[in-house]
């Protein structure tokens, strides 16, 4: 009668086990088919958004064993003030052989990452530039470590909502993927992902690939002023080039900060929770330039409080109308990508309580792009600075950094 009741008891529990996993699968699956439309732009410009491969014919791909075979191409991403046309196609969140190659390398995680098809942003394909402004300002997006430049479409619609040309771009051997015209695909090899390597190895690779990065920037200005020059160009004569910023996340942050540092053409600089390099720590920074960092109150870890006491350095140096450096308390790493919503909610929210941090997903990626915009309209469209300031009473988790 014992073993009877324990086999029953075992049979009860397993049996709950596998319906339980069943119902969590059949859960997760509808919620990555459900449609997720992107927080609307809070802007007063439509946008719209377009793609381009551009080749720098001057230089060779550092990443490639045989440089001289191989000249830098870049997949460019345009989004820009449009005017506002209904009967224009909505854009893909990501082109369709873009979707597929990037989901065809999606891991165990994929169960809790959104169907990329099932994305909705509010950019329109390929719209009319608005003429409500004879020119607009510029702004370099510069995405985090692998990620492809579209992970940022919800920062790059409000700007471009507010009147900005914002220019990203994903480079092979950078990005994890990039699919160029003709589904010609390259990927990053395994040698060339930092997180596969020890310590001495991924420094030496880290600023490899900054170094690569702030080439690359360079290059798109230039072309960008090629643009603007140019007969036939969309742009023509409507790109500020005297006015261009510079936006990016993580190894991206570190990117600005060393664009911003080495060329002149940046007017204005944003860091968002990303490491500096060794000589803009020693250096510093002409400005303007703003940190935007997640919730750091409880590091611990060397690394975590070196890179704390680096920016504060920074910062120190900065004039305060020129410097600054402000947190979102609650906000972890990614809450300026828009991946903090394209992951399973339910997931993401109960990650976010283990770390100790309660800032809702949209709530961070609001105060994210409304700080970042207002400290370029201060410094790009001579926007007054008191509506940084405001910015303050308007989200209480935005917390200025001890000077």
């Amino acid at each position: 009668m014992i073993v009877k009741r324990v086999l029953k008891v075992t049979f009860i529990l397993f049996a709950s086990f596998v319906l339980g996993f069943v119902t969590l699968l059949a859960l997760l699956r509808i919620d990555r088919k459900t449609s997720l439309i992107l927080p609307e732009p809070r802007g007063p410009f439509g946008v719209s958004r377009l793609t381009e491969t551009w080749t720098d014919e001057h230089r060779a791909d550092p990443f490639v064993d045989a440089p001289s075979e191989s000249l830098t191409e870049l997949a460019v991403w345009i989004w820009y003030p449009s005017e506002k046309a209904p009967d224009l196609g909505a854009a893909d969140y990501l082109p369709p052989e873009w979707r597929h190659e990037l989901e065809a390398r999606q891991n165990l995680m994929s169960s809790l990452t959104k169907d990329l098809s099932a994305i909705h942003p509010h950019s329109v394909l390929d719209g009319p530039i608005s003429k409500k402004q004879p020119s607009y300002p510029l702004v370099i997006l510069r995405g985090g470590l692998g990620a492809p430049v579209v992970n940022y479409t919800i920062l790059a619609e409000d700007l471009a909502s507010h009147g900005y040309v914002v220019v990203g771009f994903d480079a092979p051997y950078r990005t994890t993927a990039v699919v160029f015209p003709g589904k010609r695909v390259v990927t990053r090899p395994s040698n060339l992902d930092p997180e596969n390597l020890g310590k001495e190895a991924q420094d030496r690779l880290m600023a490899h690939l900054l170094t690569a990065w702030v080439s690359d920037i360079g290059f798109v200005l230039d072309r960008l002023k090629q643009l603007n020059e140019s007969t036939g160009s969309r742009f023509l004569g409507k790109l500020d080039l005297q006015k261009v910023g510079i936006v990016g996340h993580s190894l991206g942050g570190a990117a600005a900060a060393q664009f911003s540092h080495d060329d002149s053409r940046c007017v204005a600089g944003i860091d968002l929770d990303g490491a500096l390099s060794d000589n803009v720590v020693k250096e510093g920074l002409r400005g303007p330039f703003m940190f935007l960092l997640s919730d750091h109150r409880g590091a611990k870890d060397p690394v975590d409080l070196q890179i704390a006491a680096d920016i504060k350095s920074v910062c120190d140096r900065m004039p305060p109308e020129s410097g600054m450096a402000l947190s979102i308390q609650g906000a972890n790493h990614f809450s300026f990508s828009d991946q903090m919503l394209l992951r399973n909610q339910a997931v993401v929210s109960v990650v976010q309580r283990v770390m100790g941090l309660r800032l809702e997903s949209r709530r961070g990626l609001e105060i994210a792009a409304e700080t970042v915009h207002r400290f370029l309209d201060v410094h790009l469209k001579g926007a007054p600075a008191s509506s940084i300031h405001a910015l303050l009473k308007e989200y209480p988790e935005l917390t200025p950094e001890p000077r």
